[in-house]
């Protein structure tokens, strides 16, 4: 016997107190306002949770400090009209990745919604199931060597024989007015592709026909076009966790603390200095080198990438180090390290350094 089985005595759906349905109820003829005062005729208004009696509230007591902008900031990207004409072609798409200095670039699913939610004429967010291999191929579409390629939207037939001519080996990328296409070449040759909004029954060589077809009349507009092609990849590299990221954070970090101790008041100027200057190569020390106490960056990276960035590092780091005090590079890297050396000896972090580190 449990409370589920028990049903005398017991009310399970509690009914919704009743008030001004005449005297007989007991809540009729004032509905349990009372009557007199504030609160006993319709309209009143209420105090706050905040309300504290009168006496200056707990908000306006305690200091504020800090300013942001963040709440209502909007980012702005200056388009100048004499540079679209002069850098593209009548019909060529322009847009952000074609525009900005660093083409494209692979960001997180957080990222990518909270940007949505900070600009949204870019769109509405739409979920679609795509093959493995599409997947892959969007993704070194950013990630990979993408290389712009021209085309006439008015002279659509000399597109594809250039490309046979020139021996295209890789993935085209395809964008008409928004809608974006893959196909794969090998020398030249026709292999494969992803099409959106194919119809089943329609060929690919009708379906690429259709992408140049202008606008319905009267204004018969040409389609925004632009073309590009990158390497194909079979799949989606490993990304690494958070928990990872976080790993190799806290190694920098410790690295910074051994050389201190063995160089006080110089380490965090060197390491800054290090980082500085090979941050453009490794920009995985972008997301190792953000201060204790800050939260992760949103990025995506790679594991190698920690592992060879941090070496590269180091490597550098210590090297000064060395030349003022010999001997100083095993013994930081093992006091460092020692916690986190199985992650490190797997990644090949010891085999790329010059000293040996015993345990």
């Amino acid at each position: 016997m449990d409370l589920s089985t028990v049903h005398q005595g017991i009310n399970r759906r509690k009914r919704k107190k009743r008030v001004g349905r005449g005297i007989g109820s007991g809540h009729g003829k004032t509905a349990t306002r009372g009557s007199k005062g504030q609160y006993s005729s319709a309209g009143a208004k209420l105090f706050s949770s905040l309300f504290e009696g009168g006496q200056t509230p707990l908000f306006r007591r305690i200091p504020k400090r800090g300013f942001s902008h963040e709440t209502w900031r909007h980012t702005y990207h200056v388009v100048n009209v004499g540079d679209i004409d002069r850098l593209f072609d009548e019909g060529e798409a322009v847009n952000a990745a074609s525009l900005h200095t660093a083409g494209r670039q692979v960001i997180t699913i957080t990222e990518g919604l909270k940007r949505m939610r900070a600009e949204v004429e870019r769109g509405d967010l739409t979920y679609c199931a795509a093959p493995m291999e599409q997947l892959a191929w969007m993704y070194a579409a950013c990630a990979g060597a993408y290389q712009p390629r021209d085309i006439d939207v008015n002279q659509p037939e000399k597109f594809f024989p250039l490309l046979q001519q020139e021996k295209v080996t890789g993935v085209l990328e395809l964008i008409s007015n928004g809608r974006v296409s893959y196909l794969k070449f090998d020398q030249g040759k026709y292999l494969s592709g992803h099409f959106c909004d194919k119809p089943e029954n329609v060929p690919p060589a009708r379906y690429l026909e259709s992408l140049f077809d202008p606008g319905p009349p009267p204004g018969d507009t040409k389609p925004a076009m632009s073309a590009g092609t990158f390497p194909a990849a079979d799949d989606l590299p490993a990304q690494a966790a958070t928990a990872l990221v976080n790993t190799y954070r806290e190694l920098y970090w410790r690295i910074v603390d051994a050389v201190e101790r063995e160089f006080p008041g110089e380490a965090k100027r060197r390491a800054q200095k290090v980082t500085a200057a090979i941050v453009e190569t490794h920009q995985a020390l972008a997301l190792l080198s953000v201060p204790r106490g800050s939260d992760t960056p949103d990025a995506v990276v790679r594991p190698e990438e920690l592992s060879t960035a941090l070496t590269d590092w180091a490597l550098q780091l210590l090297e000064g180090a060395e030349v003022m005090m010999p001997g100083t590079a095993p013994k930081v890297l093992k006091d460092a390290t020692r916690e986190h050396r199985y992650v490190l000896q797997a990644a090949g972090f010891y085999g790329r350094l010059p000293w040996r580190v015993t345990w």
